[in-house]
């Protein structure tokens, strides 16, 4: 899950979203910030419920689900900062 390590190191900013946006051909500026959003949760091995979710990061290599919930006190600062940015952008 490299691609995403930078969820967790520092603030995401609009040339992230976009770029993401662009990589993976997403159109839509509010399934691009899910998406993002739900990749910090990926990291930290979620297991989507949502197939769409599942399918997306399985693609990554090192994606290990294997929790049914990430609790908040186990994200750094950074990640708590993106996903609220994240959830504004949409």
């Amino acid at each position: 899950m490299s691609y995403f390590n930078y969820l967790s190191e520092r603030d995401i900013t609009e040339d992230d979203l976009q770029s993401f946006m662009s990589t993976f051909n997403i159109s839509s500026r509010q399934d691009a910030c899910n998406y993002l959003r739900n990749a910090i949760y990926a990291v930290h091995g979620l297991q989507f419920g949502k197939e769409a979710y599942s399918s997306f990061f399985s693609q990554f290599e090192g994606y290990s689900p294997s929790r049914s919930e990430v609790p908040y006190s186990e994200l750094n600062d950074y990640e708590r900062n993106n996903i609220q940015a994240l959830k504004d952008a949409q």
